[in-house]
């Protein structure tokens, strides 16, 4: 729900924009988000299993 997202790396922007932007750079941003959203998929998976 942001305008504008900051990667900051050891005190320095690295990347910005929104989060379309930094998805289609492949960076940093786009490496951190995959790795979270992961997360979120396998919940959604295991959840769907137990029910």
């Amino acid at each position: 729900m942001a305008d504008m997202i900051y990667m900051i790396d050891k005190g320095a922007v690295i990347e910005s924009g929104t989060h379309q932007e930094l998805m289609a750079l492949n960076g940093k941003y786009n490496e951190m988000f995959t790795m979270q959203a992961k997360n979120y998929r396998m919940d959604e998976e295991e959840t769907h299993v137990e029910s």
